[in-house]
């Protein structure tokens, strides 16, 4: 009887609770990078929600400068994404130096099943396109699925099949670029301040060639080096930046880059320096912004960022097409209001399947550990 007991209140548990579905074990996480996620994948789903009823509507009044606003600044999101890659990666890479083979499978194993069904996905929708992506040849078409599938779209001139795997091919290609630097070849094991000179000295080179007008430039990526100069920080025990300071440089940001026209490589240089100052902010577990971004249900959000934002933007722009011509007397200004929570809740739900039938089952259980970071221990890196 009293195994019948346990047996159906750990299935109570197990199925029911959301502790149980989004949380993950560990006492020694950081609770705000779990938020910050949160934060991140929800910007993005602004974004992608604004500009589908721009696109579709164009909107008008106040309406349409909140949406405006945010489909500028949501695509940020991927920049913070980009800040908590790098300190993850570097930091990971500073402790140990895995053999390159190795790690790049266990990354493989992280982003492929998810992104399978992701890219499944694409390629039956891709039809109902007014211009389909996927070209009618089958050389063609196996040439550029074979492109998707190695995450070339991003750093190359290639059109993604769907919105969010530009970003994979920078995660994916930092990760190996990384891997070889400072593990193979050693850069790893080089004095602190000779590491962050070297940061810096990339991250100027990339702006430099963005400003100069060079082509293909990944500008976008310096939000990597500066997740990595973020880990150095803490691995010398830099203190954090306050939650004050933190909340200002974000303000600015959005000031900036919503009001104002600025040069792609300036953008670029502002969302590292904001972004960085959020990070360390809520890396101090003191700190205002470390309770806000550990509240659970934003943390539960951030744990399957992944799979959301690997499904949102199908269901945005379905959804938003569906409602956008069937809406009746509604003006679409309303429809933009009344429409965003039930929007979002409808990602949620088909995020959430994927995440519990694939990513966590096939992929963070699979890894043999959880993927939330610790802080690096400046015990165990060169400095």
């Amino acid at each position: 009887m009293k195994s019948l007991d346990g047996f159906q209140n750990g299935l109570s548990e197990r199925w029911w609770r959301p502790e149980a579905l989004f949380e993950f074990g560990g006492g020694d996480r950081l609770l705000a990078m779990e938020g910050l996620r949160g934060v991140a994948v929800g910007l993005v789903f602004l974004q992608h929600y604004c500009a589908a009823f721009i696109n579709l509507t164009g909107l008008d009044g106040p309406t349409r400068l909140v949406a405006s606003a945010f489909k500028l600044f949501g695509n940020c999101g991927v920049e913070l994404f980009f800040v908590l890659s790098g300190f993850l990666i570097y930091g990971m890479l500073l402790r140990r130096r895995p053999v390159f083979l190795d790690f790049m499978r266990r990354r493989a194993e992280r982003l492929y099943p998810a992104f399978l069904v992701a890219l499944a996905f694409g390629i039956l929708l891709d039809p109902l396109r007014s211009v389909p992506k996927i070209p009618d040849g089958f050389s063609e078409a196996a040439l550029y699925l074979g492109a998707n599938l190695a995450f070339l779209p991003g750093l190359l001139p290639i059109e993604p099949l769907f919105a969010v795997n530009w970003s994979l091919s920078y995660e994916w290609w930092f990760y190996a670029a990384c891997t070889v630097v400072v593990g193979s070849l050693g850069a790893g094991l080089l004095p602190r301040r000779t590491r962050v000179l070297g940061i810096l000295a990339l991250g100027c080179a990339l702006v430099g060639a963005e400003a100069a007008g060079l082509a293909h430039v990944p500008i976008r990526g310096l939000c990597l080096l500066a997740g990595m100069l973020l880990a150095e920080a803490q691995a010398a025990r830099i203190g954090d930046v306050s939650s004050k300071l933190a909340l200002i440089g974000v303000v600015i940001a959005f000031g900036l880059l919503t009001s104002v026209s600025v040069p792609t490589w300036l953008s670029a240089v502002i969302l590292a320096t904001a972004f960085f100052l959020l990070t360390s902010a809520a890396f101090n577990e003191n700190s205002a912004a470390a309770a806000l971004l550990s509240v659970k249900p934003l943390r539960w959000l951030g744990n399957m960022s992944y799979s959301f934002y690997l499904l949102h933007g199908f269901v945005v722009i379905n959804l938003g097409h569906i409602v956008l011509t069937r809406s009746g007397p509604l003006s679409p200004e309303s429809l933009f209001w009344l429409g965003l929570l039930p929007t979002f809740g409808m990602c949620l739900v088909v995020s959430a399947g994927l995440f519990l039938l694939v990513e966590k089952p096939f992929s963070l259980r699979r890894a043999g550990k959880h993927p939330q970071p610790t802080t690096p221990d400046p015990r165990q890196s060169v400095g």
